[in-house]
C-alpha cells in the first residue's frame, strides 16, 4: 500500500515542480510614484500633528481636572474650618471644649491634604491662621474675666491670615 501511495504521488510532486514558467515567479512590485509616496508621507505627518494634538489636549484635560480636585478639597476644609471657627465664637467659654476638638480635628485634616503649587501657600498660611486661633481659643477658655488684650490681638491675627489665605485660594481657583 505504501508503494503505490509513493508511486502515485512521486509523479504529482515532481510535475508540479516542473515547467515552472519564471514570469509566473512572484515579481517585486514596481516602486509608487513619487507623488503617491509624497502623498503617504503628508498624510502620515499631519497624522502624527493630529495625534499629538490630541495627546496634549487628553493631558491638559487631566491636568485641569485634577487642579479641580484639589481646590475643591481645600476648598472645603477652609468651608469646614470657618463654619466651626464661627460655632467657637458662638459658645460660652466653659463650652468651648467640644469646638476645639473639632478646630483640631479639621486642622488635622488640612495638614495632610495634598496640594499643588498654588494652593499650598494658601494652606500654609491656614494652618498657621489655625494653630493662633486655637491657641487663642484655648488661653481664652482658661481664662476669666474680661478679654486679655494682647489675646485679642492674637485671635484678631488669626483671622487676618485665615482671611489672606482665603485670598490666596480664590486666586487658584480653577476655570469651571
Amino acid at each position: 500500500m505504501k508503494r503505490v501511495f509513493i508511486l502515485i504521488c512521486l509523479p504529482l510532486v515532481v510535475a508540479s515542480g516542473c515547467g515552472n514558467d519564471s514570469s509566473r515567479a512572484a515579481k517585486p512590485e514596481a516602486a509608487a510614484p513619487p507623488t503617491l509616496r509624497a502623498d503617504e508621507r503628508d498624510i502620515a505627518k499631519r497624522f502624527a500633528i493630529q495625534q499629538k494634538a490630541h495627546e496634549e489636549k487628553a493631558q491638559l484635560e487631566s491636568i485641569q481636572t485634577e487642579r479641580r480636585k484639589q481646590f475643591e478639597i481645600v476648598q472645603n476644609v477652609f468651608k469646614r474650618w470657618f463654619e466651626a471657627r464661627q460655632e467657637a465664637g458662638r459658645t460660652a467659654r466653659e463650652a468651648l471644649a467640644g469646638p476645639l476638638t473639632t478646630l483640631e480635628a479639621i486642622k488635622r485634616e488640612a495638614e495632610v491634604v495634598e496640594v499643588n503649587d498654588c494652593t499650598a501657600k494658601a494652606k500654609t498660611m491656614l494652618i498657621e491662621s489655625m494653630s493662633a486661633m486655637q491657641d487663642g481659643l484655648a488661653t481664652f477658655r482658661q481664662q476669666t474675666g474680661k478679654l486679655d488684650p494682647a489675646l485679642k490681638e492674637k485671635l484678631a491675627l488669626a483671622d487676618s491670615r485665615y482671611y489672606e489665605s482665603e485670598d490666596l485660594l480664590a486666586q487658584c481657583k480653577p476655570d469651571l
